[in-house]
């Protein structure tokens, strides 16, 4: 055991004192968990950073109405990739419903972007449909005159 691992022991063992079943095993398990924690940080920092990196992109699509390249985000095509079916059968049960309320009145929906994108998106579904899919983009604004909020 090195001197940090010790360290780790003294520190984790004032933790957990009140623990009934205090065992060296328990210890132990709680060093090894954050010397692994350590050891991968500079992998964990680098997630991050991507993760950071994806967020922008998505920002800028969505403030865009890029729903093309939003769809080609790994993020995004991993989450819809996870449950297909589910996004396809949802989407396609929504879309009577969608028309029905249409028909009825002026209508917004509101959808979590899954279900937007792809073959069997919202937006694609609709479009198929014959309907004019257009986003609704409004101007942003910017604060200027170094003025405050």
């Amino acid at each position: 055991m090195n001197d940090l691992q010790r360290s780790f022991k003294n520190m984790v063992t004032m933790y957990i004192v009140d623990d009934d079943e205090l065992t060296e095993k328990k210890i132990d398990d709680q060093i090894d968990s954050l010397m692994n924690y350590l050891q991968d940080f500079e992998h964990r920092k680098q997630m991050v950073a991507n993760e950071i990196e994806v967020m922008a992109m998505s920002e800028k699509c969505w403030k865009e109405a890029d729903y093309d390249n939003y769809a080609s985000l790994p993020k995004m095509v991993t989450e819809v990739n996870k449950q297909p079916a589910i996004f396809k059968q949802r989407n396609e049960k929504w879309l009577p419903k969608l028309q029905a309320a249409m028909s009825e009145a002026p209508t917004m929906f509101v959808f979590g972007a899954g279900h937007l994108i792809g073959e069997y998106g919202v937006l694609q579904l609709l479009r198929q449909a014959g309907y004019d899919v257009r986003p609704c983009l409004t101007p942003q604004k910017s604060v200027s005159g170094g003025r405050g909020i």
